[in-house]
């Protein structure tokens, strides 16, 4: 009699240890979808990202920012095409946290104001994560997760928000050494001013060439012209670049962008071997200038 009472507790044990670690192993599938959302209340808006990598289709990232948001600041809408090894990255990174173990979590607490947060997995397997909280006191797991998903879309967030800034200004110099003189042409285009293209060329020439200089006002639709060029060339999404190959000759080529979010960028170089999509720039912003530059 007690040998089966201790063989049916033997086998109650072992289903429950197969249990214990089957729930363990976490989703069998390869992961399709993964997502963060924030949505404030009162027209704050709602932000997410999210990795979709469905079979058959290139997998993307999607950026979505301040959508709905009743206070001025523009939505941003993006789409970024990755690699299969970003997916990789983030289905270890999930698995690494064992964010499986936390579906099913929903805090709903009955206070006004603030954000409701959202995180969610798909996979192929037909398995779903699903976590959902809105409130105070939630788990360090959860806000864990949470901050760790979030700190993975950062690139492609911080591309978005780059890639949206509006340009206020730009410059473009030409320093020709050797006391060859200076071409410097800019443009000040802030929200709430008129336009203004300044030419300034054969500074400081010792060779006796004379020097000029005005400035003239454009139009809108001339800046917004250039925008649009300087954006299909993605130069909000470059950075800065500097290449000095210390020449004794030939000339110093400079770009200097500023943006309404007080951002500057600065594009410089002195060599014979320039990355194109710098050079692509430079000459966007000095064919524009060319019009100017000839009256």
């Amino acid at each position: 009699m007690k040998t089966v009472k201790f063989s049916k507790f033997l086998l109650i044990m072992a289903v429950g240890l197969f249990s214990i670690a089957c729930a363990a192993k976490g989703p069998k599938g390869n992961l399709i979808y993964c997502s963060y959302a924030k949505s404030g209340s009162a027209g704050l808006g709602k932000e997410y990202c999210e990795l979709i990598a469905d079979k058959d289709s290139i997998p993307k990232v999607v950026v979505a920012l301040r959508i709905g948001n009743r206070f001025g600041d523009p939505e941003i809408r993006r789409e970024y095409p990755v690699d299969a090894a970003v997916v990789g990255e983030l289905q270890s990174i999930l698995a690494q946290m064992e964010v499986y173990k936390l579906n099913g979590y929903n805090l709903d607490e009955a206070i006004t104001g603030g954000y409701a947060y959202r995180l969610y997995m798909e996979y192929d397997s037909g398995e779903t994560v699903n976590i959902r909280w809105y409130g105070h006191g939630v788990k360090d797991k959860v806000q864990e997760a949470y901050h760790r998903i979030h700190s993975f879309f950062e690139p492609w967030r911080s591309r978005a928000e780059k890639a949206e800034d509006t340009i206020i200004g730009c410059e473009y110099v030409a320093e020709k050494v050797a006391g060859r003189g200076t071409d410097a042409c800019m443009l000040f285009c802030e929200t709430g001013y008129m336009p203004t293209v300044s030419i300034n060329l054969n500074v400081d020439n010792r060779f006796r060439k004379p020097e000029i200089h005005k400035q003239e006002d454009i139009t809108p639709e001339q800046v917004d012209e250039l925008r649009k060029a300087l954006t299909d060339l993605a130069v909000q999404e470059m950075g800065d670049y500097e290449k000095d190959d210390c020449l004794e000759g030939g000339t110093i080529y400079s770009v200097t962008i500023k943006y309404q979010s007080g951002r500057i960028q600065r594009l410089r170089w002195h060599s014979h071997d320039v990355d194109p999509a710098a050079e692509a720039v430079y000459d966007c912003i000095e064919s524009f200038f060319a019009p100017w530059r000839k009256r």
